[in-house]
């Protein structure tokens, strides 16, 4: 293998790195079981989750069991609510997300017409109990690809942390 081919795969490598990590460590997941006030799955329900800083929104439905899923959401301040017919609409306001996170949100409906609505507040649990994993907030500012001794020209540098 030539010298240029070993020092070029790990270059390329190196710098494309930190854009895929950015890419992965910004977005966050939100999860949730749906079920009505006797403990049995609503399949089928509406869940809608609303980017309070941006008013971008994602929606999805229940699964058979009851359970959703609303993974590639920017960090941010989140509203979930969830509506089926012949319950009350459920919502909750106070949820955080934060880079990497996979945050709860059980709704328990009530029967009832939908015109109603059940609204919860209270801070979102900071225990991750769907898995193991460690993670930690990071600024996009507060690294800098550049601070390490490799041949890259200035304009690269200001390319790469753009």
């Amino acid at each position: 293998m030539s010298r240029s081919w070993r020092i070029s795969v790990p270059l390329l490598i190196l710098l494309a790195s930190p854009r895929l990590a950015f890419l992965q460590t910004t977005m966050g997941t939100i999860t949730g079981l749906v079920t009505d006030s006797t403990g049995a799955v609503v399949p089928g329900a509406a869940v809608e989750a609303r980017n309070l800083d941006t008013g971008g929104e994602s929606k999805t439905t229940t699964s058979a069991t009851g359970n959703y899923s609303l993974p590639g959401l920017r960090v941010g301040h989140y509203r979930v609510d969830v509506s089926q017919p012949g319950f009350k609409a459920w919502s909750r306001a106070d949820i955080t997300l934060s880079s990497a996170d996979n945050v709860r949100a059980d709704a328990v409906l009530q029967v009832g017409q939908t015109s109603e609505s059940i609204e919860v507040t209270g801070e979102a649990a900071a225990l991750k109990t769907e898995s193991t994993e460690v993670s930690t907030t990071m600024e996009q500012n507060s690294w800098k690809i550049c601070r390490c001794r490799l041949p890259v020209s200035e304009a690269e540098c200001a390319m790469l942390s753009a």
